[in-house]
C-alpha cells in the first residue's frame, strides 16, 4: 500500500534504522479531474463570447458553480485519501547524507 505511513516506515526502519524522513509527498493520480477542468473550460469559453443570451449565460453560470463544486470534492477526496497515491512522491530527509544514500540505494541507474 502506497502510503505516508509505509513510506516512512521503509525509510525510518528497513533502510536507515532511525528517523531519517522529514516530509513526503506522494503524487496523487488526479485523472478524473482533467475532464471536469476541460468541461468548466468550454463553459468558460461560452461565457465569454459577446453574442449568448442573459438567460443561457445564466443556465452556463449556473453550471459552470456546480462544475467547480465538483471538482472541489472530488480534489478534496483525492487529497484526503491514499487510494490515489501513484507510485511517486517527494521525500526530505532531515540530513543530505540520508537522502545521497537513498538515491545510490534506489537508483535505476547501476552507474550513478
Amino acid at each position: 500500500k502506497r502510503s505516508d505511513v509505509e513510506l516512512r516506515k521503509y525509510f525510518d526502519v528497513f533502510v536507515f534504522g532511525h528517523k531519517v524522513v522529514k516530509d513526503l509527498y506522494f503524487v496523487k493520480d488526479t485523472s478524473q479531474l482533467t475532464p471536469l477542468a476541460k468541461r468548466k473550460d468550454n463553459l468558460q469559453a461560452h461565457l465569454q463570447r459577446s453574442h449568448i443570451g442573459r438567460k443561457q449565460a445564466g443556465t452556463l453560470v449556473t453550471q459552470k458553480a456546480d462544475l467547480e463544486r465538483q471538482i472541489s470534492k472530488i480534489a478534496k477526496q483525492i487529497d484526503d485519501s491514499d487510494e490515489y497515491n501513484t507510485d511517486s512522491a517527494f521525500v526530505t530527509f532531515y540530513h543530505r547524507r540520508e537522502a545521497t544514500i537513498a538515491l545510490k540505494l534506489l537508483s535505476p541507474d547501476d552507474e550513478e
